[in-house]
Parts: C-alpha cells; sequence; structure tokens
C-alpha cells in the first residue's frame, strides 16, 4: 500500500472530532430551541433570511475575491460536475420510471436533493478542519462546486417543477412564462449574484480586497457558521410527519443516492479524468477529497424548494432530517478513514482477518436464532417467507464458510478446497436468493401467489444449483492462491472469481431493483382496502369508469353472489387477474394450490389477522431487508472493480473492504435486526412464558389468576383444542371487520320487571335479522349457525345463566358481548 503525500498528522486527526461534534451540537441546540419554542417560527424565518441574504453571500463573495483560479484544477472541478450531472439524471429517470404516474416536478425535486450538498453550513467546518494546513485550497473548491447545483443542475428540476405545477393549474401558463419563471429564480439567487460579483471583484482587486471591505465582509462571514446550522436544527422541527414503514422507502433510497452512491460515483470519475496527471498521489488525494465533499448531507434550501413548487414536501422534509444525522457517522468515518496513516500489509491483513472471524460468528448465531424464529412461527412454508428462509440458510453457509477459511491449513491441504466452496456458494448464494425474494414478491403481488408456486422449482434452480455449478466452474479451472491475506482468503480463485462476482452482483442488483420498481407501479394490493369491506350500494357510473383494473376485478365477486364471505375474495389476489390469458383448468389448477397454500398460512396467524393478505406477506419488512442487501451488493461491486483495476489501495479501499466483510458475511445480523424480534410470533410468547413460569412458583394452585396475568386472549376457552377452523374463522372474520357496526345496529337498554335492567344487550333473533340483513348468512338457519359459532368463541354469551351457553336461540333470549373487562372482574372475583 501507498501512503500519500501531505498526509494528515494526528495533530489534524485531533481537530476532527471538535468540528464534528461543535456543527451536530450547535444543530442539536437549534432543535431543541426550535422544539420548546423558545425561538419561535416568525424568528427563526428572520434568522434563516439573515443567513441567506447577509451572511452567506458576504461569505461567497469574500473566498471568490481571494481564490487563486490559477491554482484550481479545473478537471477535478469537471469531476464534481460531470458525477452531479450523472445522478442528476439516473434519479430524475428513476423517479419518472417508479412512479406510477408521469410526475415531472417529484421527479426534479428528488433529483434536486439527491445532489446538492449542504456546502457551506455543515460541509465548510469540517472540510476546514481536515485540509486546512495541509491543502488548504480543498477549502476554497467548496465555493467554486457550490454554484454547480445552483447554478447548472437545479434550472431543469425548477423547469420541472413549474411544468408539473402548471399542468395542474386551473389556467395554464405558456412555456416562455414558465421558463421565464425558472430563469428567475436561478438569477435572483444570492449566491449565484456572489459568485459572478466576485469572479469580476477577483481581477478588478487583484485577489486582494480593501481593507475596510474586507474588515466588513469578515464580520458578516465569521457570523455564518453558527447561525446557519443553528437555523438547520430549526428547520428540522416537525418535518417527520409520517410513520409507516412504506413511506420511509422513498427517503431511505433518496439518502442513498446522496451518501453512498455519489461519493462512490464521484471518487470513479475523478479517478478516470486523473486531475493529478502523472502524480498519482495527487490524483488519489483529489479523489479521496471528493469522495469526502459528496458524503456532505442535503442542504435545507431543497425543503423550500419543496415547499415553493408544492412537490413532495413530507419526504424531502423526512428525507433531509434523516440525511443529516444518518451523514454524520458516515462523513466521521469517511474522514478518519483518509486521515489515518496507511499501516503495512501485515497489519492491515491481522486487522481484517479479526473482523472476519468475528462478524463471522455473529451471523452464525443470528442465522441460528432467525431459523429458530422461522421454525417455530411455522413460517418456513409460506411465501414469501420460504424464500427467505433459503436466503438465511446461504447467509449461514456465507459466515460458516468465512470462519472455516480462517483456520490455519497447510496450503496443500484438499481441505482447503471444501472450505472455499462452502464460503463461495454461501456468498454466491445469498446473492442470488436477494434478487429472488424481491421477483417473487413482485409476481405474487402483481401476478398472483399461484404463479410463484408454479415457478417454485426454477427459483430452487437459480438460488442453489447456479451458484454450485459457477463455484464449481471456479474450481476446476482457475488455479487456487493461497497466501496469508485476508483478501487472497476471500478470493482465493484470483481474477476469475473477482469477473464472476463482478457479473453475478450487476445482474442480480439490476434484477431486483428492476423487480422492485415493476412492484411498485403494479401492485395489486395497493387497493386492499376494498376487499376488506363489501360494498353498501352498488357503484355509479362515474365510479364505474374510475375504477382501476383491481376494482373491476374484484367487483363481480362481490355482486355475483351478495352473501359471499368477504375473506373468500382473497382467492380473486392469490390468482392470476382475471386478464391473464389462462385456461379453466389452469386457473382450477391455481386454486387448489392457492388453497393448499392457504391452510399452511392459517397455521401461522395466532394473535393475527390471518385472512388479512397483504400482511402475511410482510411487505415493509422485505423491502428494507432487500435495501439492506441491494446496499451490500453495492459495496462489493465496487470493491471487485477496485481490485480488478489494480487501483492504489488507500485508506477509503481499506474502508469499502471491511465494509463488503460486515456486509457480506454478517447479513443475518440484518436479517435479525428485520425479522428476529417479532413482536407477536417472539416478544410477546416470550414474556408470556416468563409471566406463566412465575405464576406457577408463587401461585399454582389458581389457574384464573394465571391466565389473567398471561394475557390470555378472551376467545380461548376449556374446548380450544376441540375448536374447528370454520368456528376459527366466523371469529376472526367477525371480530376484525363486523363487530363494531353489530354493536352499533343491534345493542339496546332492555328492562324485565320493575327491578331488572339490562345494559347493551340484544335479543338472539335481533343478531340473526342482522346477519341476514348484512349478507353473512344466507337465511335464518345460516345465521343461528353462525352465532352459535360466535357463541362457543365466547365473543357473545348468553344474560341468563341458567340457559345452555352451547346453543343458540332464535328467540327473545337475551344475549350480550363478551369483553376483557368482563373476564377479568370476573376472575378476580373467584380469587377473591
Amino acid at each position: 500500500m501507498h501512503n500519500n503525500t501531505g498526509s494528515p498528522t494526528a495533530e489534524t486527526f485531533n481537530e476532527l472530532y471538535p468540528a464534528i461534534l461543535e456543527c451536530f451540537g450547535i444543530i442539536l441546540l437549534g432543535y431543541i430551541a426550535g422544539r420548546t419554542r423558545i425561538v419561535s417560527p416568525a424568528n427563526s424565518k428572520g434568522l434563516g433570511n439573515y443567513v441567506t441574504y447577509f451572511a452567506l453571500p458576504a461569505l461567497v463573495y469574500k473566498a471568490m475575491v481571494e481564490l487563486d483560479f490559477q491554482k484550481v484544477n479545473w478537471l477535478f472541478w469537471s469531476a464534481i460536475l460531470i458525477s452531479k450531472t450523472i445522478l442528476f439524471v439516473i434519479v430524475y429517470l428513476a423517479s419518472l420510471v417508479i412512479g406510477r404516474r408521469m410526475d415531472l416536478g417529484r421527479a426534479g425535486i428528488f433529483a434536486v436533493f439527491a445532489t446538492q450538498s449542504n456546502d457551506f453550513a455543515l460541509g465548510y467546518p469540517i472540510i476546514s478542519a481536515i485540509y486546512s494546513t495541509h491543502h488548504p485550497e480543498y477549502v476554497s473548491y467548496l465555493y467554486l462546486v457550490g454554484p454547480i447545483s445552483l447554478a447548472i443542475l437545479n434550472p431543469f428540476g425548477f423547469l420541472s417543477m413549474e411544468i408539473q405545477r402548471n399542468r395542474q393549474a386551473t389556467h395554464r401558463s405558456s412555456n416562455i412564462v414558465m421558463f421565464g419563471r425558472a430563469m428567475k429564480g436561478l438569477l435572483t439567487n444570492p449566491i449565484i449574484i456572489m459568485v459572478f460579483l466576485g469572479i469580476c471583484s477577483n481581477f478588478l482587486f487583484s485577489q486582494k480586497l480593501p481593507a475596510i471591505i474586507a474588515g466588513f465582509l469578515n464580520v458578516l462571514a465569521s457570523s455564518f457558521s453558527a447561525t446557519a446550522l443553528f437555523f438547520l436544527g430549526i428547520g428540522m422541527v416537525g418535518k417527520i410527519k409520517k410513520s409507516s414503514a412504506m413511506f420511509f422507502l422513498t427517503p431511505i433510497l433518496l439518502i442513498g443516492c446522496k451518501l453512498i452512491v455519489l461519493p462512490l460515483l464521484t471518487r470513479q470519475v475523478v479517478l478516470v479524468l486523473n486531475p493529478g496527471g502523472t502524480d498519482a498521489n495527487m490524483t488519489d488525494s483529489f479523489a479521496t477529497f471528493g469522495f469526502l465533499y459528496s458524503t456532505i448531507p442535503t442542504a435545507p434550501t431543497v425543503y423550500l424548494f419543496a415547499s415553493l413548487y408544492q412537490q413532495s414536501m413530507d419526504v424531502v422534509a423526512t428525507s433531509m432530517v434523516l440525511c443529516t444525522f444518518a451523514a454524520a457517522p458516515i462523513m466521521f468515518i469517511t474522514a478518519t478513514m483518509s486521515m489515518l496513516p496507511i499501516q503495512t500489509s501485515e497489519q492491515t491483513s491481522a486487522l481484517l482477518s479479526a473482523t472476519m472471524v468475528d462478524v463471522g460468528c455473529i451471523g452464525i448465531a443470528c442465522c441460528v436464532w432467525i431459523l429458530i424464529v422461522f421454525i417455530l412461527s411455522k413460517r418456513t412454508n409460506i411465501i414469501p417467507h420460504h424464500f427467505t428462509t433459503h436466503l438465511v440458510v446461504a447467509q449461514f453457509l456465507a459466515s460458516i464458510g468465512i470462519v472455516l477459511c480462517k483456520v490455519t491449513v497447510n496450503e496443500s491441504s484438499w481441505i482447503n478446497i471444501p472450505k472455499a466452496i462452502i464460503l463461495l456458494v454461501g456468498v454466491f448464494s445469498s446473492r442470488c436468493w436477494a434478487a429472488l425474494i424481491a421477483v417473487a414478491l413482485c409476481i405474487m403481488r402483481c401476478r398472483g401467489l399461484c404463479v410463484v408456486l408454479r415457478l417454485r422449482p426454477l427459483f430452487y434452480i437459480y438460488g442453489w444449483a447456479l451458484p454450485t455449478l459457477l463455484v464449481a466452474i471456479l474450481v476446476a479451472v482457475a488455479p487456487p492462491v493461497y497466501k496469508n491475506d485476508a483478501s487472497n482468503v476471500v478470493f482465493q480463485y484470483g481474477m476469475a472469481q473477482l469477473v464472476a462476482s463482478i457479473i453475478l452482483l450487476g445482474f442480480n442488483f439490476l434484477l431486483a431493483v428492476t423487480a422492485l420498481v415493476i412492484l411498485h407501479r403494479k401492485d395489486r394490493f395497493g387497493h386492499l382496502s376494498n376487499v376488506k369491506m363489501l360494498p353498501t350500494s352498488r357503484p355509479t357510473s362515474e365510479d364505474t369508469d374510475s375504477e382501476s383494473e383491481t376494482d373491476r376485478m374484484l367487483r363481480p365477486s362481490c355482486e355475483e353472489n351478495g352473501n359471499q364471505d368477504i375473506e373468500d375474495m382473497r382467492t380473486v389476489y392469490q390468482t392470476c387477474s382475471i386478464t391473464a390469458s389462462c385456461s379453466s383448468s389452469q386457473r382450477e389448477t391455481c386454486r387448489r394450490r392457492t388453497n393448499q397454500h392457504y391452510l399452511k398460512t392459517l397455521q401461522t396467524s395466532e394473535g393475527g389477522d390471518p385472512y388479512d393478505v397483504a400482511a402475511s406477506h410482510q411487505l415493509s419488512r422485505h423491502i428494507l431487508l432487500l435495501l439492506f442487501l441491494l446496499l451490500s451488493m453495492i459495496i462489493g461491486f465496487s470493491l471487485c472493480v477496485w481490485k480488478v483495476t489494480g487501483e492504489t489501495q488507500n485508506s477509503l479501499y481499506l474502508m469499502l473492504e471491511f465494509l463488503d466483510t460486515v456486509l457480506a458475511y454478517c447479513q443475518g445480523f440484518f436479517t435479525l435486526a428485520v425479522f428476529g424480534f417479532d413482536t407477536r410470533n417472539v416478544i410477546i410468547p416470550f414474556f408470556n412464558a416468563i409471566m406463566c413460569q412465575c405464576l406457577l412458583v408463587f401461585i399454582s394452585t389458581n389457574k384464573r389468576l394465571k391466565r389473567v396475568l398471561c394475557r390470555k386472549k378472551r376467545t380461548s376457552s376449556p374446548d380450544d383444542d376441540d375448536m374447528d377452523s370454520e368456528t376459527s374463522h366466523t371469529i376472526q372474520q367477525f371480530t376484525q371487520h363486523h363487530i363494531e357496526s353489530c354493536k352499533k345496529d343491534i345493542l339496546k337498554d332492555v328492562r324485565i320487571g320493575a327491578q331488572a335492567h339490562h345494559h347493551e344487550v340484544f335479543h338472539g333473533l335481533d343478531l340473526v335479522d342482522w346477519l341476514v340483513e348484512v349478507g353473512l348468512a344466507t337465511d335464518r338457519d345460516a345465521a343461528v349457525s353462525y352465532s352459535k359459532r360466535l357463541l362457543i368463541g365466547q365473543i357473545i354469551t348468553v344474560v341468563d345463566k341458567d340457559h345452555d351457553h352451547k346453543q343458540y336461540h332464535d328467540s327473545k333470549l337475551l344475549y350480550k358481548f363478551t369483553s376483557d373487562e368482563d373476564s377479568t372482574s370476573e376472575d378476580f372475583h373467584v380469587v377473591t
């Protein structure tokens, strides 16, 4: 490894900690001031105006006047321009493709978010702390690269938002007016004005301001850092307003583009343009600076743009807050690694080897935990968790393989071959199964479960057979390279393994991303609320015209039979759309397969809604896991490309290698974080088991109290084991969808004689009438059978304790709904 010239010393390294703590400490103070309303919104607006129109323009103007343009490396500036332009175009086009509708405004604001950095408020103090001594010219680049977004890229975003706003307006403006508004926002930007004036003054004053003007500007400029950071903290108050898991998908993707994709892209572009010329160390220094610069979070002015054009304000606000706090550890790690002196190969290899063993052991433990959770919750045969189980097995093999490969064995020993096979099969298969999970979710929710069940053998071939065949070819063709080096332990088969890894990572990444894009655009379960409730009236012609394909597909199944069980409509989502070219025999086969799979689903749904098809997929959890896995693919791909190109292995390379080690061989940890602490299947049963054991010790003879404290379900009874599936189905259906409306319609107060007064009760015939009226039963006999199942499940109970509690009477006999309070008070009455 090579060291860089002019690398920061320990003295500079010690300045990094105060710089980062100061920046985020002032941001925190601003947030507290805004949250406690010490600084009111009106005051914060005035503070923002001061920063925007006085402090920042003074800082920019002064820096541009004193900048020596002869020392500016324009190749580096061009690299920043190219990398930001590439990402701007990628995010812009991806937003158009992924979105369900062509929204130019959303694409424009997302592209601006991904490329505009908070260069001055947050970037300036940290860059200054790192490079002010050894590369002071790097600090000046902030004033040159800042206008790239403001003057070159942002106008395209503004124009897109103007076009979208014009489309949605009642009175549309001409193209000239829209272009004029976009240019007006550009020309009136104080930073653009100060950059232009600063360049002119640079030649006018020969890079030295008069003393009076310089002193005046110094006072304004020195006030910028603290006020800007404080204002940034105030601006974060109340920005996160949504809490659904799917809502955070877009912010996470935007943050990933800004903090991960842009730094890697910038570094590669800088290396391609080679701004250092023959000085490789200078080029490497520029690449490191470009990487660090790109990790600066998004500027809060992007939220002002979103507010001005009314475009995705909630998404941008949430993304801005999360991006700022996510950037803190990334900037710290990047800055720290860039300033660390490069150690010897032996020291680096020893440290990396110890890390591999540690993360491998952690991965093994996490995978075992996940497999136990899936087996106990009976999810291993449920789609898509069945494929997630295969992913965990592959991750388990990868973790075992990396631990085994670190065991010291003679280089010529045959045992090295099976160790390498276990490692490579685990790593390659985990990449393949990650893509297959995305494909399975896409097919299942866009086409139907039956298609996934039919294609399951192909999934096994791609997930296990293909990686195994690829590993067999590598072992048979490529000669192994055994060296006492951590990297060579992983890449034992040299260039052939690197090329295979690049192809496998690239293809699976594109496959997974494509599947997620199609899923976002064509998810039939986006209208699942139509399945949860029967229509109370027939649709009008206007409603019919505006119905989607999913709505039209579901409508006949609701109307052909008015008394159809609403959960039977789940089959519509489990099978293909009626627009699919399937024969009647194929549809019957699909229906039979999905029904068999549905029976397995029922066994995993204790405590939840077994008829909620969308919830059983756990889409949010799977997408969150896929985001981790896609990040791992990006890091792995970048590292393999770095190795293939034979570039200098500097501090950033070491950082990527450690990240790849954690993300590739400790994937079980991320799977554990997503699935291992399922409240319903892990935490609550564990807590209940502990409570039951404690109660057995203290009150082993009192079973009633034990049931109360262990939070036994209201529907449980001594006959739970004998309760058939139809009764369980009825109870789940009624409690989830109908109990509240039923109570509202039939409950009343009844007086019997002079003293007996019953509150919130109903006659047996009232419930029978209601069931027939709403279509849950075809006739009164069916309604009596339905009511009997509710009685057995203790959803309702007879008021008169002398009557039979297992027979329902279609008569004036009084019944009432049970409640947790009733059962609890009864149990405690017995105890006392």
